[in-house]
């Protein structure tokens, strides 16, 4: 299966190698002024001929260490048993396929159960007006500000569980940007329906696009973002790498609706993110509202009600630029707001990253500690050491 998807892709750059494209030396460096995928990839790896562009881009992540004895991947630890584990081997491409057409194919090089196989993201944007970007494909659903971040730039290993269990991903759809001077831009968007887990912490799952709506109608997201001093906070990662002297700031919020055949779910969240000097500040709030149909069509529903809610709070600082940075973050989750139980959990993390090549080569040690607030106890602390290549 994976064969079909990878040659569509090799025939591409074979057409443009043919072609005597340009390749462009070899330089490693983010644009941290620009939230543009294209602007974010290794410029060493990047084809073009005419207006056509193609940056190679991939993102390998192997991670070892020791976990406790009840930790389970379905209950959102980071590894089951003490050992290794591959999390991410990813390779696409992004870039210009077009005037005024913006493209990105990536893969997951190994099996991560989606419907639609390996395929991570393909989608295709039109950008010819200064103001407006329309973007139709697999991508990346606007929700939560936490999954904006690309899994290259992040403080920690993982994403928050906050936003793993609260928070779609990517799902096939239809999305619109305006940009508002400068300072702020407005998204909305239409998905293929969402469908949760049967774990909180496993959050939603990845419905693969090949096959389309099966079991599910559609989802609705609509989201703000501002930025009061006209450069973008996000911009550059969740880190402040270089530490710019400069404060830059964005907040803004989202809203979802999803008009699930087994589960009608709506939910919203807010967020903060600022850097400074070196330090970074990131904060992210979750809620949602579930209610089971009359008719469910799969078996993945609930039995009455229910309402959700999740925080998220991380601080950073770069010790050395460029090099050695060090991050810590809380995240408070809670299941159902009827019970308390050991769902209802405190999550602590910290972690030290030494940046080789910015961040296209990093090493980092990161400790998690779990405390259900409710309940029973369980062992399922993890010390945990990673190595990231990404270009």
């Amino acid at each position: 299966m994976r064969f079909f998807f990878l040659m569509p892709c090799a025939s591409l750059l074979t057409s443009v190698a043919l072609a005597d494209p340009v390749v462009e030396s070899a330089s490693f460096s983010f644009d941290e002024t620009s939230d543009n995928p294209a602007a974010a990839v290794a410029k060493g790896a990047r084809l073009g001929q005419g207006d056509f562009s193609a940056n190679l881009t991939g993102d390998v992540a192997i991670w070892g260490g020791y976990v406790g004895d009840d930790a389970l991947l379905d209950n959102g630890d980071r590894m089951q048993e003490p050992g290794f584990r591959l999390r991410r081997a990813r390779l696409g491409a992004v870039g210009q396929l077009m005037s005024g057409f913006n493209y990105q194919i990536e893969l997951d090089l190994f099996d991560q159960e989606h419907d639609g196989g390996p395929l991570y993201k393909a989608w295709l944007e039109w950008n010819s007006l200064p103001l407006l970007s329309v973007r139709v494909g697999l991508q990346t659903v606007p929700y939560s500000q936490g999954l904006q971040f690309d899994t290259k730039r992040m403080a920690f290993l993982a994403r928050p569980m906050a936003i793993d269990a609260m928070a779609p991903a990517n799902a096939v759809g239809l999305s619109v940007q305006g940009n508002i001077f400068n300072y702020a831009e407005l998204t909305v968007g239409a998905f293929n329906g969402f469908q949760r887990q049967s774990s909180f912490q496993q959050g939603y799952k990845a419905v693969g696009g090949s096959s389309g709506n099966r079991f599910e109608r559609m989802a609705y997201v609509s989201r703000l973002d501002v930025h009061p001093l006209a450069r973008s906070a996000n911009a550059g990662g969740e880190a402040d790498l270089q530490k710019h002297m400069s404060l830059r700031l964005s907040l803004g919020g989202s809203l979802f609706f999803n008009d699930g055949e087994s589960i009608e779910s709506r939910g919203y969240s807010g967020y903060l993110h600022a850097k400074i000097a070196g330090f970074s500040l990131f904060g992210e709030a979750l809620f949602e509202h579930a209610e089971p149909q009359a008719k469910p069509t799969t078996t993945a529903t609930i039995a009455t009600k229910s309402d959700r809610k999740a925080f998220v709070g991380s601080l950073g600082y770069m010790i050395l630029k460029n090099r050695l940075g060090f991050a810590v973050r809380a995240e408070l989750l809670d299941a159902n707001d009827a019970y308390d139980d050991e769902q209802d959990e405190l999550v602590l993390g910290a972690s030290l990253t030494w940046y080789q090549l910015g961040e296209f080569l990093k090493f980092r040690l990161e400790y998690l500690h779990r405390e259900e607030r409710y309940g029973v106890t369980l062992e399922n602390d993890a010390y945990l050491a990673g190595a990231e290549f990404a270009f």
